[in-house]
């Protein structure tokens, strides 16, 4: 999680915090769904392009 938290930092230059705690909470409750780890992946290139 850790990871992904300063990946999304340095997409959005720390400019949407809030924006990055939603996108975490998003991914948190997909990876609790025992999704594939490529389908993990997915969505968070998915939410990244959706807010680029």
């Amino acid at each position: 999680m850790y990871l992904i938290t300063i990946l999304f930092k340095i997409i959005f230059k720390a400019k949407n915090l809030e924006l990055i705690v939603i996108v975490k909470k998003f991914i948190v409750v997909h990876s609790k769904k025992k999704s594939g780890f490529i389908d993990y992946l997915l969505t968070i290139l998915l939410v990244a392009a959706t807010f680029c």
